[in-house]
């Protein structure tokens, strides 16, 4: 299983032609639920239930792996729109963090804005120097989607009311006359 994972995963993002790309990826969704199906006939309870969890885990390993090698944040943001909608055996938790990382690359990564100023400074930034990031820059409500983001990870309870206190400290006084 280990290796076709990867085959698959190579397939579908080494050319970087989407619609390939996409195509691949469903086979690739497509075995991975073939394999984690088979693995529930497995008499044993114990046995079936470390299949499954292995079949999700080398999955979502093969996809990291391939994430790396990618050579660009464009090549990145690809691979992670179309691993964003992928199906891991896993109850959607790859998915969600693949979307995650997906908007984060997009705030985070100058090369892939359209008509703006360099936002931040690359897509390695941890998330709260991202959010700061955004709301130094004015940038409201792309720090408000990214707080969003963070709020369930349980990483920052309050993301949205800090930038929305912040966005009121920053604004002119309304009684000035």
């Amino acid at each position: 299983m280990g290796l076709k994972v990867t085959k698959y995963m190579k397939q579908a993002f080494s050319q970087m032609r989407l619609s390939e790309a996409s195509t691949h990826l469903a086979l690739f969704s497509a075995r991975v639920k073939e394999e984690y199906h088979q693995a529930h006939y497995i008499p044993n309870r114990s046995a079936k239930t470390s299949i499954a969890a292995w079949i999700s885990v080398s999955a979502v390993t093969a996809a990291d792996t391939i994430l790396t090698s990618c050579p660009s944040p464009y090549e990145q943001r690809c691979l992670l729109e179309l691993l964003s909608s992928a199906d891991f055996g896993d109850g959607g938790a790859a998915a969600t963090r693949f979307r995650r990382l997906y908007q984060k690359i997009q705030l985070a990564e100058p090369a892939l804005q359209k008509g703006l100023e360099s936002m931040v400074y690359g897509a390695s930034l941890d998330d709260d120097a991202l959010l700061l990031a955004l709301e130094s820059q004015g940038k409201w409500e792309q720090a408000r989607s990214w707080a969003q983001q963070l709020e369930p990870t349980g990483r920052n309870a309050k993301a949205m009311h800090h930038v929305t206190e912040t966005q009121v400290c920053v604004m002119p006084s309304l009684h000035q006359g």
